[in-house]
């Protein structure tokens, strides 16, 4: 982090791939309060805590085995309605195409860490994150709207949201595994 400070980094997104006690060591939180103090990262830190997470980017178009390819991916009537990759358990993973022909495989189980945003503020980060990828306007908004009241809470220390029923947490309690 501190070599992105010195790189004139703005903001630094973490990885959804992390867990809160390794955001706390990475942005000082951790060290500040072993030394009775608050820790400091070097440079701000942002992390996605709403939306559908993005599992693999695969370079080749998965529309394809629809039927032959006209290679005007950014045209492609295909990509107008929704795509499932749907696994041996039945479970459905949407699929989203780029203009560029790139799929994107998003998880089946919307992320929903809004309710520690008390827990990530201590831990240093400072800027939240709804990915609305796979939402619609409404859906969207309502998302963003939630996030904004899970933080308005904790900032001003009156509690937090609860968690979704069905949604996860990610890796940030348990890791990569």
């Amino acid at each position: 982090l501190q070599t992105m400070a010195d790189l004139g980094v703005s903001r630094v997104w973490l990885s959804p791939e992390l867990t809160l006690s390794q955001i706390e060591e990475l942005s000082g939180a951790a060290a500040g309060r072993a030394a009775g103090e608050p820790g400091e990262p070097p440079v701000p830190l942002g992390l996605t805590v709403l939306g559908t997470q993005e599992l693999m980017t695969t370079e080749h178009c998965l529309l394809m085995s629809q039927g032959p390819c006209a290679e005007e991916c950014a045209t492609c009537p295909r990509r107008k309605s929704p795509h499932f990759l749907n696994d041996r358990k039945d479970v459905d993973f949407p699929v989203i195409t780029d203009c560029m022909g790139r799929s994107h495989l998003m998880n089946s189980v919307q992320l929903d860490v809004a309710h520690v945003i008390p827990d990530l503020i201590s831990a240093g980060v400072t800027a939240f994150m709804v990915d609305t990828t796979c939402m619609n306007g409404e859906e969207a908004a309502q998302a963003v709207g939630r996030v904004a009241h899970a933080l308005d809470m904790a900032l001003r220390g009156t509690g937090q949201v609860a968690k979704v029923n069905g949604a996860t947490t990610g890796h940030l309690f348990r890791g990569v595994q």
